[in-house]
């Protein structure tokens, strides 16, 4: 089984490191760790069975996805299977479209939050959604909840997704392959294409700058007395023959100068040096910029989280010793 991750806070190993688990804990929450070994831990009971035509998008995120919840897209013969591992640990039921876990202080099903099945229902509508958007619109998608820890029982009474637990992976596995095949090898192919493609990030084109105009010369300027509107045939407009209608290109410059004065002129309210106030020039020293760490605030936070409890380790190590010498001595 081809294995494609899509996380990232894997390598290329697939492996997360210790610095990667931390901002992945403290992007998603604390819960983020137990789906990612449950995730795991079904990755390799599925890999055991399953061949090489089958593709698995691990950590499967595109807009609209919840990447708390670790969704993984099963790719094969068979169609497209979207798989989500739970480490619950207890007893529920999936009756109808709830979910609902045993409470042994009352002893009886309550309702329990999150539902499982909404949660997978809706990300698999998502999934769905993006695949029509390629042309896709005939394309079934089945939703599995898949339990990794033996000790979940779950009673299901017609549920909305299909139930795998723990002591059933393998035979879930080997039943798939039995299904008749719905997809050939250029159709597998293809549908791997689209979904490595929506999880990319859409590139965003910067604007293309604006036209720049040349300048207007004379010729431009006498067109402008043109109208640019073509008169209705057979028009003529009605002018009187005693006045002219051509535009005055050469103006009398004395009235140019008395309205438009040239750029040497400068009004007398601005030579007045008491119109203005002094006003001394402010020296502002340029100050060094900061160095730019490589850390983020969070990581910040994590390492003088564990400085401390190394602190604390340290000192109750050091009152042991001395208690010790006190005791002997």
């Amino acid at each position: 089984m081809k294995i494609i991750d899509c996380s990232p806070f894997r390598d290329e190993e697939g492996k997360i490191s210790l610095m990667q688990l931390l901002n992945g804990m403290l992007e998603y929450g604390l819960q983020w760790r137990s789906l990612v070994q449950s995730e795991d831990l079904a990755v390799k009971r599925l890999q055991r069975t399953l061949g090489k035509e089958y593709t698995l998008f691990r950590d499967y995120s595109i807009p609209g996805f919840d990447a708390r919840n670790c969704a993984m897209v099963l790719l094969g013969p068979q169609g497209i299977q979207l798989l989500m591992a739970k480490p619950l640990k207890g007893i529920y039921r999936a009756k109808g479209p709830e979910w609902m876990v045993f409470d042994q202080r009352i002893r009886r099903f309550k309702k329990s939050k999150p539902n499982h099945q909404e949660t997978i229902i809706k990300t698999a509508a998502i999934l769905k959604k993006s695949l029509e958007k390629e042309g896709l619109a005939l394309i079934d998608i089945e939703s599995i909840l898949m339990f990794t820890n033996p000790r979940t029982l779950v009673d299901t009474a017609r549920p909305r997704v299909r139930i795998v637990p723990a002591d059933a992976v393998d035979y879930f596995a080997a039943n798939l392959q039995q299904l008749p095949e719905a997809l050939d090898k250029e159709d597998i192919k293809y549908l791997t294409g689209i979904l490595l493609r929506n999880t990319q990030p859409v590139e965003e084109k910067e604007p293309e700058p604006a036209e720049i105009l040349p300048e207007r010369n004379e010729t431009l300027r006498e067109l402008d007395y043109v109208s640019e509107v073509p008169a209705a045939p057979g028009y003529e407009p009605d002018l009187d023959p005693a006045l002219s209608y051509e535009p005055d290109l050469n103006p009398d410059p004395a009235y140019a100068q008395e309205d438009f004065p040239d750029s040497s002129y400068v009004p007398a309210f601005l030579e007045d040096e008491a119109y203005f106030p002094d006003i001394e020039d402010e020296q502002i020293e340029a100050k060094p910029e900061r160095g730019k760490f490589r850390f983020e605030r969070k990581q910040w936070i994590i390492i003088g989280g564990l400085l401390l409890v190394e602190l604390i380790i340290l000192a109750l190590f050091v009152f042991l010793v001395l208690q010790n010498l006190n005791i002997l001595f």
